[in-house]
């Protein structure tokens, strides 16, 4: 019926004697779905959440209680909302089919206005829907970062600081693996073009792989062919926190860094660990001419 979160109605009616089958079909519709409420409705402690109106509608046909013996189909439709502190604009559209003890999600939305691609699916566990099966991918499209980082900033996701100004694109692709209720991530980050604090010309891809409490990372820095910096450690995403060792060589920076007053080769060698917001570091820096 009719809400603050929107209106939802539905029709259920028997397929068959469901006495003797328990079998049942329905079906429910909804407009203008606060997609924030639900979400937190069903993830309390989520660190984010979707602003957008969702409309749509599903059919059900099965045995209530015996998910890898029903069948569903959904989709939905999403009007992003302003973003504001906690929420991230989101638009487009999805659709969740469940069939024969699979089930599978494919969305093309726009995230925070970058484009975003969902692909998903899975075996339907019989005793347990979190212990259901999660495999596919998730991308998000190249996108400039100057709009990411003040997506991050308006969503409170991350407190950048305003200075250095940095520039460029990212394009990132996470694969999931394992079940629903404990995912695995593969995750592949692709920075082109990258200039901040004086610096230009840098590319970066970074790979991550574990779980939401701990990941393992591994990252390189390029510039220029033979300018490079390697990381290698682990991010703790849940704690906000990492330890990284860096590797790297740098020569002849001031040509690729006006302003820097060195020159010949610079070797570095140290760690970066502690909060995201405040790390601090260690190490040696070398430079020969």
């Amino acid at each position: 019926g009719p809400g603050e979160a929107g209106d939802v109605s539905g029709r259920d009616q028997c397929a068959g004697d469901e006495t003797a089958s328990g079998e049942a079909a329905a079906s429910v519709s909804w407009r203008d779905l606060d997609t924030g409420a639900l979400v937190r409705a069903l993830v309390p402690d989520a660190a984010v959440l979707p602003a957008a109106s969702a409309r749509g509608s599903a059919t059900f046909r099965g045995t209530p209680g015996t998910m890898s013996t029903c069948t569903l189909q959904a989709a939905t439709d999403f009007e992003s909302a302003p973003a504001r502190r906690g929420r991230i604009a989101v638009s487009g559209s999805a659709a969740l089919r469940m069939d024969d003890g699979a089930w599978q999600l494919e969305s093309s939305p726009r995230i925070a206005g970058a484009p975003a691609r969902i692909r998903l699916r899975g075996d339907i566990d019989r005793d347990r829907a979190a212990n259901s099966t999660i495999g596919g991918s998730i991308a998000l499209q190249p996108s400039d970062i100057p709009a990411l980082v003040a997506v991050l900033r308006a969503t409170g996701l991350a407190d950048l600081p305003r200075e250095p100004q940095i520039s460029g694109t990212l394009a990132v692709e996470t694969a999931l693996f394992g079940t629903v209720s404990n995912p695995r991530f593969q995750i592949t980050a692709q920075g082109r073009d990258i200039a901040a604090a004086g610096v230009r010309d840098v590319f970066a891809d970074v790979t991550a792989v574990g779980t939401t409490p701990e990941m393992a990372v591994d990252g390189r820095l390029r510039q220029a062919g033979s300018n490079t910096v390697i990381a290698s450690g682990t991010v703790w995403p849940g704690e906000a926190r990492l330890d990284v060792r860096l590797t790297g060589t740098v020569r002849e920076p001031a040509r690729h860094a006006p302003g820097v007053p060195l020159g010949g080769v610079i070797s570095l060698k140290g760690e970066v660990s502690g909060p995201f917001a405040a790390p601090t570091g260690t190490g040696t820096i070398t430079v020969d001419d």
